[in-house]
């Protein structure tokens, strides 16, 4: 909970409550739609152009990415290996997640530049590209 994402240009705002996320206009507060999931929320995050929000969740059987397509609120599970937060988009088709606690990388793997603790996934394929 207490996780918030932004939509570009500022339209939209992604918030989370415990096994769903809501979404509101960013002017006016008006409920725009809620997503439901079997988890809790551990990142969300909308993509480059604003038409899906993905959504990472932890529940008892481990970590899912879900991709919600805002326009119709299709739901599309991409299966990922353990993952956690970051949760970022580096392209229309790409996500940035973590691989484990990145909290936990010490500072010799940070400043040598590793990706150690990342993965980028690739929506389309549902793969793992690099970890």
């Amino acid at each position: 909970a207490g996780t918030l994402a932004v939509s570009p240009g500022g339209k939209l705002l992604a918030t989370c409550a415990e096994n769903k996320v809501e979404l509101r206009d960013s002017v006016t507060g008006e409920g725009r739609g809620t997503v439901p999931l079997a988890a809790d929320v551990l990142a969300i995050s909308f993509s480059p152009k604003g038409d899906r929000l993905a959504i990472l969740t932890s529940g008892r059987k481990g970590t899912d990415l879900v991709v919600v397509n805002l326009a119709d609120g299709s739901p599309v599970p991409v299966p990922i290996p353990q993952a956690s937060a970051p949760l970022i988009w580096c392209g229309d088709n790409e996500v940035l997640v973590g691989s484990r606690n990145t909290a936990e990388l010490g500072a010799g793997a940070k400043a040598a530049g590793t990706n150690q603790g990342l993965m980028l996934i690739d929506l389309n394929r549902k793969a793992v590209l690099w970890s």
